[in-house]
């Protein structure tokens, strides 16, 4: 679960926010890049358990998860890993949506 919030937030959303709004984009009005000034494109992160500022926001959330359905805190980062790792992660498949941009 904590690493489908991470995939969410960190991949998914941001894949969706480019699809929108390629790195290259216009704004048809202004002829400017929409990407310009302090708008800079985003990056989409891949979860990888080799990296532990991810595992560690991965290990969190499961723990935060744990607490409410008082089930044991995991500790070790490398049992987190472990499972994190077997999680399967289902691929982004960009929505049809009109995002605002005023």
């Amino acid at each position: 679960m904590a690493v489908d919030i991470f995939q969410d937030a960190f991949n998914n959303q941001i894949a969706q926010l480019l699809n929108a709004f390629p790195a290259d984009h216009i704004i048809e009005d202004t002829k400017k890049p929409f990407w310009s000034g302090l708008k800079r494109a985003p990056q989409i992160l891949e979860f990888s358990v080799d990296d532990p500022l991810h595992l560690e926001l991965v290990q969190a959330g499961a723990n935060i998860f744990a607490t409410m359905f008082n089930i044991p805190l995991e500790k070790d980062k490398w049992t987190v890993a472990k499972i994190a790792a077997k999680a399967d992660r289902k691929p982004f498949i960009p929505k049809k949506i009109k995002i605002e941009t005023d």
